[in-house]
């Protein structure tokens, strides 16, 4: 994903078919050949699963969304007051329960779709042994700083390549962390300490952006691709980058 969009150079074809909306959860990547522009599009289940409970409804933004809009109605509307719990009685229990709203046609009834991966981006985390560690606002270092030990080999390889392994299928609906991604994939066959201590960033500011995706809303049929070059930009080989983006309508989708 292009990073200036003053340089971006587009491309359009308003020559495609109508497709059929697709709708969330779990993604399955297909992809469609247009004459000379081979697009990524991502064709999402009709089922939304409905989580069993609360625990499990917090890794999914949307559920959350919901579930703070309820709450906030309820609140508005003034359901119930606070009182102290008269002797001898016993308090009434409650619990959330999660149900898709459907249109009589079974269709879900929503205006837009975001596609996350709240549970695999947990599970990536679990693994690294960082479930619980303090988010960060960028996923590299604004000031960076060199340990004196960075060049060293890092003491599990095997541990980094799963890891950055693993965050290569995360950058499907996190774009935005592509270009991190795919540097720390660079150093898969030697990996040194340095290199896991970026690594460990992307993953600490994975944390704080966990129901962070792809959001898609109705849009037109147009398709538009921008790409960005920077020849020989790199301080440490001076090799060239480039970067690309199509959007589908409005959407982004590769």
């Amino acid at each position: 994903m292009a990073r200036r969009r003053d340089k971006l150079v587009a491309a359009t074809d308003t020559s495609l078919p109508p497709f059929r909306t697709f709708l969330r959860l779990d993604c399955l990547i297909i992809s469609v050949s247009l004459r000379s522009l081979d697009l990524m599009f991502i064709r999402l289940k009709k089922q939304i699963n409905e989580p069993p409970s609360y625990k499990e409804a917090l890794l999914y933004h949307f559920w959350h969304k919901a579930m703070l809009e309820e709450f906030s109605a309820l609140q508005k509307q003034h359901t119930w007051s606070l009182v102290s719990l008269p002797p001898a009685k016993n308090a009434i229990g409650c619990k959330w329960v999660f149900k898709v709203k459907r249109n009589s046609d079974g269709i879900i009834a929503s205006s837009g779709y975001l596609l996350s991966q709240s549970k695999y981006a947990n599970d990536i985390l679990l693994k690294a042994g960082l479930s619980s560690c303090k988010p960060c606002s960028s996923p590299i270092f604004v000031k960076p700083s060199t340990p004196p030990n960075a060049s060293l080999p890092f003491s599990n390889p095997a541990l980094y390549r799963s890891i950055v392994g693993a965050l290569q299928y995360l950058i499907i609906t996190r774009p935005n962390l592509s270009v991190f991604v795919n540097q720390a994939y660079q150093f898969m066959h030697a990996p040194t300490i340095g290199n896991f201590v970026a690594v460990k960033r992307i993953l600490k500011f994975v944390q704080g952006t966990l129901t962070h995706g792809l959001s898609f809303s109705p849009s037109t049929f147009d398709v538009n691709g921008y790409s960005y070059s920077n020849w020989v930009g790199d301080v440490h080989d001076r090799k060239s980058t480039f970067g690309y983006c199509v959007f589908f309508g409005s959407n982004l989708v590769s």
